[in-house]
């Protein structure tokens, strides 16, 4: 058995979960492959990386450059939307996909997120070969729009949008398994469209524990220049970008009773803040990101749409709880007042009360939150899930589906 992943980013979450199954399948003895649409500079010196395909076409970067230029026309004068959304048109055919797929000769499709225009709706209808889609994000749910509906009911946006659901059905009529993430992306996927329960498989994310583990926290305080109190960690790619939710955080800390200190982990500082941060660049490497979890006491991840909690996954590894909204994709690992809270629905006062619960709860027991990595290991262990996506593939080559 042999199966081609496909991924339109070597970086990211969606990346790290997509290179972990990888690793896990082989494992397990599979053959697997991974096609991305760019070798970046840094990518050679990673190590432990195998069967690897990028564009060997000269012309696929002019054309992946001229599409997104396109794309971001589009987006803004036709489609009017918000300029931090995520959206792809899929309107544009891919630069040399087919010959990559009939070079390698995988059994299986596995795609992963298809932002950035690399892969269209059009190119998945003409796969010949068994398809399996794990869903990073709700953009089969959303036609164009990767998070929340925010499409304008301009006449474009209702074109686009019939393009891409005409599309998607014809897809799901495929030899396919689509793979929500979360029982939230779940509900989304059955609520919008009419499947057969064969037609997907609830298969959450998981991370390689061997990466993620508990550390000293005073130790790993001291040596990010952190005072001894506690912690408050928030980590994205995006900090300003509404979907992530640090406009709740900053409104919910004027109800904390306790002492702390606030972490920010990203891509750039928070914009109209004027409280006091430590800020750290978003940490790409393993070891810096498990001394991030590490150092923190609690996670706050406010955001208002993913499709699962990764992060948390990885804190809770390091024994470090973590704060979610409820109706998001982020509260499956999370069992309230066990192992994190739940608060409701950007609900900056009841944010305030799981965090002032988790300072309370370490200040009377230091050791409240060490066995989160003990209950996270269980479910989300990346060689388990490795396991289902195995059998997964089975069922699809059997055509059982």
């Amino acid at each position: 058995m042999k199966i081609l992943h496909i991924n339109a980013t070597d970086e990211g979450g969606t990346f790290n979960l997509m290179l972990d199954i990888h690793k896990a399948l082989i494992k397990k003895k599979i053959v697997t492959k991974i096609y991305l649409p760019q070798k970046k500079k840094y990518f050679p010196k990673k190590k432990n990386i195998s069967n690897f395909y990028f564009p060997n076409n000269s012309l696929f970067d002019l054309h992946f450059y001229i599409i997104n230029i396109l794309k971001r026309i589009i987006k803004k004068y036709f489609l009017k939307a918000k300029p931090e959304s995520t959206v792809t048109l899929s309107l544009f055919d891919s630069f040399g996909l087919k010959n990559m797929v009939d070079k390698i000769k995988p059994d299986i499709i596995h795609l992963h997120w298809l932002g950035n225009e690399f892969v269209s709706l059009k190119d998945v209808i003409n796969f010949k070969i068994p398809i399996v889609w794990t869903l990073h994000d709700l953009w089969l749910v959303n036609p164009y729009h990767h998070y929340a509906n925010e499409q304008n009911n301009n006449f474009f946006s209702k074109i686009l949008t019939r393009y891409q659901l005409d599309k998607i059905k014809k897809i799901l009529k495929k030899n396919i398994n689509i793979i929500p993430t979360s029982i939230w992306s779940e509900n989304k996927l059955k609520k919008k469209f009419e499947l057969d329960s064969n037609k997907y498989t609830y298969i959450p994310c998981g991370i390689n524990f061997n990466k993620f583990y508990p550390m000293s926290k005073l130790q790993s305080k001291k040596k990010l220049g952190l005072e001894k109190k506690p912690v408050i960690l928030f980590i994205a790619f995006g900090v300003n970008n509404p979907r992530k939710g640090f406009q709740f955080l900053k409104k919910s800390l004027k109800f904390i009773k306790h002492d702390y200190q606030l972490l920010i982990a990203g891509d750039t500082k928070p914009l109209n803040y004027d409280g006091k941060y430590k800020f750290v660049k978003l940490p790409k490497s393993f070891n810096m990101r498990r001394l991030v979890f590490n150092s923190a006491d609690m996670l706050i991840v406010p955001s208002t749409h993913e499709a699962f909690g990764l992060v948390s996954i990885e804190a809770a590894a390091c024994n470090t709880p973590a704060i979610v909204f409820n109706d998001t994709g982020l509260e499956d690992p999370i069992k309230h007042k066990v192992n994190g809270y739940v608060a409701k629905y950007k609900d900056v006062k009841d944010l305030g009360k799981g965090i002032n619960w988790i300072l309370q709860s370490i200040k009377k027991k230091p050791t409240k939150f060490n066995n989160c990595r003990k209950k996270a290991i269980r479910k989300y262990d990346i060689n388990y899930l490795a396991g289902k996506y195995i059998l997964t593939y089975k069922k699809l080559l059997n055509n059982k589906y």
